[in-house]
């Protein structure tokens, strides 16, 4: 793996455990209310939902670009060896 890619989906990572971590407190703010009140009035209600969306996203969105810079890779790898062979066969 290129450094300067790892380097880069390290900081991706961490920036989305930063903000997971932030969802995640607000999610479990609302269960704990829930869990007082018995249930959540819509506009709560609402926002739960759409806090595990966002949780599940901000993962969707990581996988998605270490799929990406894995499929980057092997293409680049392909290339080398095709470049590789080429070479092999002029001599």
């Amino acid at each position: 793996m290129n450094y300067e890619i790892a380097k880069t989906i390290a900081k991706l990572e961490q920036s989305a455990k930063v903000g997971k971590e932030s969802i995640q407190a607000e999610i479990d703010k609302l269960v704990e209310l829930q869990a007082k009140k018995g249930e959540l009035d819509p506009l709560e209600q609402t926002r739960l939902t759409t806090l595990e969306k966002q949780l599940e996203a901000i993962d969707d969105q990581i996988d998605g670009i270490k799929e990406s810079e894995e499929a980057t890779y092997d293409l680049n790898k392909a290339a080398e060896e095709t470049l590789d062979a080429f070479d092999r066969m002029k001599t």
